[in-house]
């Protein structure tokens, strides 16, 4: 049996935010490594930073929000979003960092 969000309990969420906060932390360290030794133009290693940046910053500020707002209580701050009562940013270049982590 999976472990899903119905089964989480607040400390649950809580250490789960607090994982993704630790990985955002550390992913550009991880990103210049990976950069470095797979991406050779310049141009590129770039582009790939500004996407990777726009994403960090976007989902700290939902973990920030879930944190401040929802004190951790993720399933209600993803009612609210599904019922419009909390609008997340959604751009282009969202959907696009998407779009390009799905295919790393």
């Amino acid at each position: 049996e999976s472990f899903s969000m119905d089964k989480m309990t607040p400390r649950h969420l809580e250490l789960y935010l607090k994982c993704w906060e630790h990985d955002f932390h550390w992913a550009f360290d991880l990103l210049e490594e990976y950069s470095k030794m797979s991406i050779k133009h310049r141009a590129a290693r770039y582009g790939l930073k500004v996407i990777f940046s726009h994403g960090v910053k976007t989902g700290s500020e939902l973990i920030r929000k879930c944190r401040d707002e929802y004190n951790y209580d993720l399933p209600a701050m993803l009612e609210d979003y599904r019922n419009g009562k909390l609008q997340v940013a959604s751009s282009m270049l969202t959907r696009l960092t998407y779009l390009l982590l799905k295919l790393m």
